[in-house]
């Protein structure tokens, strides 16, 4: 593929279709590398098949050939470029799975790039590798809910710092990044509630939810 990109105030009809026009832009997104695995889930993060605007639409700065009509983006690509895995397809197909063309592989995210996201879902990040979490159920926030105003009423009736709660970015160590449901600043602590995200925590609290996949996750992998 060559280059390709969208010259600002592309043309368009009255029935908004757009078609890419060839230049070179200021990318903002990377094109994926070579290696890796495309960051398929990324896709959730954006509207899915026939509910894409105009606006969205020229949001995407990108060195890729993107096109767009009556709501739907393609991402045009070639024949030999990954696809997404046929079981979300089948579970999810109105999601926009082509738009991970446009970011970084698995593996290949820096630290910048995951920062840069403003995502309407949680997003953590470990090593170059970005997972978007699943949207809490009921009863999970419930719980938050309680636990929250029980934590609020005793940090803040003792003056002992600060408690926040999720979607919050916390750095625990170099390269991970992690978003706990519940968490507690010491006052003495409290220059590192950086506005960002708050370097490390002196208490994180995570609520389990019940599956596999989120038990693995939760007492596992977040460790």
């Amino acid at each position: 593929m060559g280059c390709g990109g969208r010259a600002n105030g592309g043309g368009g009809d009255a029935e908004g279709k757009y078609r890419v026009t060839l230049a070179i832009p200021p990318a903002r997104l990377p094109r994926q590398t070579s290696k890796g695995e495309p960051t398929w889930e990324i896709a959730y993060l954006f509207p899915t098949q026939g509910n894409w605007t105009v606006a969205e639409y020229f949001a995407l700065d990108t060195n890729w050939l993107v096109e767009f009509s009556d709501g739907v983006l393609e991402v045009l690509h070639t024949a030999d470029e990954p696809q997404p895995p046929a079981e979300l397809v089948a579970a999810h197909p109105e999601v926009t799975w082509e738009v991970a063309y446009l970011f970084p592989t698995q593996g290949y995210w820096t630290v910048s790039e995951y920062m840069a996201l403003r995502p309407n879902r949680q997003v953590e990040y470990s090593d170059g590798f970005i997972e978007v979490l699943p949207v809490p159920r009921y009863s999970h926030q419930k719980m938050a809910r309680i636990l929250l105003r029980l934590f609020e009423a005793f940090v803040f009736g003792r003056k002992l710092g600060e408690i926040m709660f999720a979607p919050l970015r916390i750095e625990l160590w170099d390269k991970h990044y992690r978003e706990p449901d519940i968490v507690f600043m010491k006052t003495e602590n409290l220059a590192r509630c950086k506005e960002e995200a708050w370097e490390g925590a002196d208490l994180a609290l995570e609520i389990v939810s019940e599956d596999r996949r989120s038990r693995e996750r939760d007492l596992n992998e977040k460790r």
